[in-house]
């Protein structure tokens, strides 16, 4: 005997939890639904995209303010070596970020899954 269930107007026969769960679209992404698909296609790749946006824009950031202290340092060893330190750890975030990219994207190749982009 089939049980029914009403969900967004719309009889839905439940025959084991699974397809219940099938049902269940929240409407984005070209896996809608819950499981793995959804969270690869929308979550993790949202998290991912944002981070890495985060990381890129923090580094480019850092690198100018280090570089306008060097200008504005006026020759002063303590400015200098304040400003080369905010330089030298802006590229080293930079690379890490470029890194961190590579390595997502050949994982997600490895698996088949896209997790950076759209």
């Amino acid at each position: 005997m089939k049980k029914n269930l009403l969900f967004l107007a719309a009889a839905v026969p439940i025959t084991s939890p699974k397809d219940w769960l099938s049902t269940i679209n929240p409407g984005f992404g070209p896996n809608a639904g819950l499981g793995l698909g959804f969270f690869t296609d929308n979550v993790a790749t949202f998290v991912i995209s944002a981070a890495l946006f985060i990381l890129f824009t923090a580094s480019l950031i850092f690198l100018l303010i280090g570089g306008v202290m060097w200008i504005t340092s006026g020759g002063n060893k303590e400015g200098m070596a304040k400003a080369k330190n905010t330089v030298t750890y802006a590229i080293i975030g930079l690379a890490l970020g470029l890194a961190s990219f590579i390595i997502i994207n050949i994982v997600g190749t490895f698996f088949g899954i896209n997790l950076v982009g759209p």
